[in-house]
């Protein structure tokens, strides 16, 4: 058995560019204190930019990047021989993929993490026939463990059928960045949109709200950031056929720093996302110290609580979206109180150190079994 206080852990995830959830995640677990005790290298897992096809195109690509993944993780494992194979996944093809080179890693004696990201996963369970829900159950329970990073992904692998000792919920975690104080009541009012630019984010809900929001007011205004997906020409058309004034801004994808001067610079964030796990851009807004709207869904509860460091709302509910907006707008008491509420919820619990340790005592765990 190796020196526990240098385990090795192959990562198979998702390297910039582009940005998003998963690539935010494992940057900040490859440059946190983690790398004191753990020797960590990547194996991408995405060698021909999946996301730019569709249809039978997007088949083939599938079907060979997944044949390229299985040659890269086979010689760095035999080369470098990992303790343990940490893998990053979302729900669809790509989970069914991942889940070949977790068989893979087992077959090569690695002990495996399956970790899982995005809402939609028990929808994506649910819709599938029953041997494919076998087949899922199956592929989960051959990993040592299953990471949820929050209780409602927990309560969907339990539905699942998955043991509960193989279910570790560790809350995902970002950096703490120097924020400024926000803009007075008066200024003109900055909201952000950043994430991924796709139809169910809520993004054209949110325009049709600001829309609806400039006929009585003119100190409002709406930022659109994020990485483009195929979706993203139906809101860049949408948009097109809407006489903003300038008053929506269309910004698409930005780098790290041209990120963090978003954030910097606006007063709200609005996310009502139709399926949403525990999401990283509430996270960064609320790290900021931004007020934020968002849909009641997946696992946005476990960051938010309503009317105390942001605020709910239902999913798809324009008219709510609209008097949470307005709410937001007119008091610049509650913007900074639910702000520094956000900020603080952050900083007791959704930190890179403490995360950290908590994966650094799972993968202990792991190698003294």
């Amino acid at each position: 058995m190796k020196e526990v206080s240098r385990i090795r852990v192959l990562h198979v995830a998702p390297q910039p560019p582009p940005l998003g959830g998963m690539v935010t995640y494992i940057q900040g677990l490859l440059h946190s204190s983690l790398v004191k005790n753990v020797d960590m290298r990547v194996v991408r897992f995405d060698y021909l930019g999946k996301e730019r096809f569709s249809g039978l195109i997007r088949i083939v690509v599938n079907f060979l990047n997944a044949f390229i993944l299985t040659a890269v993780f086979f010689s760095q494992s035999v080369y470098w021989r990992p303790d343990i194979v940490h893998i990053q996944t979302n729900s669809g093809l790509g989970f069914f993929e991942k889940s070949w080179i977790a068989l893979l890693a087992k077959l090569l004696g690695c002990r495996t993490i399956l970790h899982v990201h995005g809402g939609n996963f028990l929808e994506f369970y649910k819709k599938s026939p029953p041997i494919i829900q076998l087949i899922i159950g199956w592929c989960a329970k051959i990993n040592d463990y299953i990471i949820a990073a929050s209780p409602q992904m927990c309560d969907t692998w339990l539905f699942i059928g998955l043991p509960k000792k193989k279910i570790v919920h560790i809350s995902n975690a970002v950096n703490l960045p120097v924020i400024k104080k926000r803009s007075k009541t008066g200024d003109v009012i900055t909201v952000l949109f950043l994430s991924r630019i796709v139809l169910e984010k809520g993004v054209i809900e949110l325009i049709d709200a600001i829309s609806n929001l400039r006929r009585s007011m003119d100190n409002i205004c709406l930022r659109i950031v994020g990485v483009e997906e195929l979706e993203t020409a139906h809101v860049k058309k949408y948009l097109s056929k809407i006489q903003t004034d300038d008053y929506i801004k269309y910004v698409g994808p930005v780098s790290e720093r041209q990120k963090h001067e978003e954030y910097l610079n606006a007063d709200i964030f609005a996310f009502p996302t139709y399926v949403e796990e525990q999401s990283y851009a509430i996270m960064e807004a609320m790290s900021y110290g931004l007020p934020c709207i968002a849909s009641n869904v997946g696992g946005v509860p476990s960051l938010i609580q309503d009317g105390q460091n942001g605020i709910l709302i239902p999913p798809k509910d324009l008219l709510g979206l609209i008097l949470g907006l307005e709410k937001l707008v007119h008091d610049g008491e509650l913007r900074n109180r639910l702000g520094l509420s956000a900020r603080k919820r952050i900083e007791a619990e959704f930190t890179w150190e403490r995360h950290a340790n908590e994966m650094f005592t799972l993968y202990r765990s792991l190698i003294k079994r």
